[in-house]
C-alpha cells in the first residue's frame, strides 16, 4: 500500500507539467507575453491539429516570429521555464538583413507542442481506492 502510495503522489506531481486541460487562448497569451517580454515580434502564432494519444494530448501551435538571435535565445529560455512542458519540435530563422551589422535581424518558424494529461483505467483504479 506504501508504494502504491508513493506512485500515486509521484504522477500526481508529474501531472503539473502535463494537466488534464489547455486553454489556447491562455497559451497564446503567455507565449506573445514571454516573446514581448524580450523584444521578439509575434507575426503570427496559430494551433494546428492535435493528436491525442493513450495517455496524452499533444497541442501545436505554429510560431511565426522576426527579431535578432539574442531574442530567439532569450525566449527560448522563458518557455522552458514554463512549470507546462512545452517543445520545440520544429525550428527554422533566415537572416532578413545585412550579415555584417551588429545585430542581424532574422525571420523564422518555430512549432511549439504542449501536452495535456488523458485519463486513463488507471486513474479510475486510484480514484476507487486503489492509493489508499
Amino acid at each position: 500500500r506504501q508504494k502504491v502510495a508513493t506512485l500515486k503522489a509521484e504522477l500526481d506531481a508529474r501531472k503539473a507539467a502535463v494537466p488534464e486541460e489547455l486553454d489556447p487562448v491562455e497559451f497564446t497569451r503567455m507565449v506573445s507575453r514571454e516573446a514581448e517580454d524580450v523584444g521578439l515580434r509575434v507575426i503570427s502564432l496559430q494551433p494546428d491539429s492535435r493528436d491525442k494519444k493513450e495517455y496524452y494530448e499533444a497541442h501545436p501551435f505554429t510560431l511565426n516570429y522576426s527579431g535578432v538571435y539574442l531574442q530567439v535565445y532569450q525566449f527560448l529560455q522563458h518557455i522552458s521555464a514554463n512549470p507546462r512542458i512545452v517543445r520545440v519540435e520544429e525550428f527554422s530563422m533566415r537572416p532578413t538583413g545585412s550579415n555584417t551589422s551588429k545585430y542581424v535581424p532574422i525571420q523564422g518558424t518555430m512549432k511549439l507542442t504542449v501536452y495535456c494529461y488523458v485519463k486513463s483505467e488507471a486513474d479510475a483504479v486510484m480514484g476507487a481506492g486503489g492509493g489508499q
